[in-house]
């Protein structure tokens, strides 16, 4: 991500707007072979805030560990994002373990 130029905090991503639905989009991450590790992609002040978009990770298929999504790496901090997972309706035991994936979530 880094290389490509790709910077969140000038893309105007709208979540809410978008009408981005992962529930029921069919998409499935554990085959696909991202690896978020050593992609530099930092949200920290992208100004991304997932509070009120509806976004609903319980079916999605969306699963952390054999994702290789790696907070502590990616620069993903779920405090200053906004990601806030009480309100999305992502539930812990949906997800893989943040533990392993490096996501502290407090």
């Amino acid at each position: 991500m880094r290389e490509a130029g790709l910077d969140m905090r000038e893309s105007e991503l709208n979540i809410r707007e978008s009408g981005l639905d992962i529930g029921g989009s069919g998409l499935d991450f554990r085959e696909s072979g991202l690896d978020f590790r050593e992609s530099g992609l930092d949200f920290r002040e992208s100004g991304l805030d997932f509070r009120e978009s509806g976004l609903d990770f319980r079916e999605s298929g969306l699963h952390f560990r054999e994702s290789g999504l790696n907070c502590r790496e990616s620069g993903l901090n779920c405090r200053e994002s906004g990601l806030d997972f009480r309100v999305t309706g992502n539930l812990l035991r949906h997800v893989s373990s943040f533990a392993e994936t490096g996501c502290m979530y407090t």
